[in-house]
């Protein structure tokens, strides 16, 4: 198994929030999802909206997907209002682009990488980060200096950019799990080129990083280099708010992020040696695994 698996912030947290796991995760499942890899998961139409904001900001969403448009309206195929809240917010982002320098090329735009975890070298730690790297215009929050900072950025879309509440409560940050931030910025301090380009190809963006690297490298690891959440709201309310929110490392978030490794690598074995046994839950009518006898289940109420 651990030949054909890596670990990535998506995997850890479709077992576990904040360390815990979750009640519903299917262990039948995650083996069609992360190891076999057969199937794949109808996308919800929050999941389209923000596959159509990134495709319209970088040219193409995670692994090279394309959302051109959204579902419209039945009765004239006129754009949504919220299709259109959000063709608004891609101006907003192109804007707050040129007026902060932050640099978008085909070569730091949906860069795929991937680390060996130290603690276990044969365990492969990976992800695609959305913007990576480039400049920021930054202002210093003591002085009001402005200086250029060099730091990567995923792309959120949300409906409401002040919810204090559920797994992605932006209008409380401080309760957002931050492994994937923490995960990718582990990620950017060690960079093995013959790795990457053994996993995923020769890219662009490793032969424009090779004669820097060094350089790139003791950035990373300085405490001046950030990854930042960068959050645009589509609500009536909200249809020209977006906001930043820095992560930066600390020893407490890598232990955290370590830990969160081990537990998923130790589940996986697990679950592995047990013949991934099915977990019939009320997810299970919309499971995407063929032949799953846990469809046919009853509910109880």
């Amino acid at each position: 198994m651990s030949n054909k698996l890596r670990i990535s912030s998506s995997l850890i947290r479709s077992i576990y929030n904040k360390g815990d796991e979750r009640e519903d995760v299917c262990p039948a499942y995650m083996y069609h999802k992360w190891i076999a890899k057969d199937i794949s998961d109808n996308p919800t139409l929050p999941m389209l909206k923000g596959r159509y904001f990134e495709t319209l900001c970088l040219g193409s969403s995670a692994r090279g997907e394309i959302q051109d448009d959204l579902p419209r309206l039945k009765s004239n195929n006129a754009k949504s209002v919220d299709q259109q809240r959000i063709e608004e917010q891609v101006e907003h982002f192109k804007f707050r682009c040129a007026r902060e320098h932050i640099r978008i090329d085909e070569t730091n735009i949906q860069v795929p990488l991937s680390r060996r975890w130290e603690k276990d070298p044969s365990i492969i730690l990976s992800c695609e980060k959305d913007i990576f790297p480039t400049t920021r215009l930054v202002r210093d929050k003591d002085t009001g200096n402005q200086f250029m900072s060099v730091c990567e950025i995923d792309l959120k879309l949300t409906a409401n950019l002040e919810t204090t509440y559920g797994e992605y409560c932006w209008g409380s940050p401080e309760h957002i799990d931050s492994l994937q931030a923490v995960l990718y910025l582990y990620i950017s301090q060690d960079i093995d080129l013959e790795l990457n380009r053994k996993i995923h190809g020769n890219l662009p963006f490793y032969d424009v990083i090779e004669d820097s690297l060094e350089y790139f490298h003791k950035c990373a690891r300085s405490s001046y280099y950030s990854f930042y959440y960068w959050i645009f709201a589509y609500t009536k309310a909200e249809a020209k708010e977006n906001k930043f929110v820095k992560v930066q490392l600390d020893s407490n978030k890598l232990a955290e992020m370590h830990e969160s490794i081990r537990k998923t690598v130790n589940w996986m074995k697990d679950k592995n040696e047990l013949g991934w046994p099915r977990n019939e839950t009320n997810r299970c009518k919309k499971c995407v695994v063929k032949g799953c006898a846990g469809k046919n289940f009853e509910e109880v109420i």
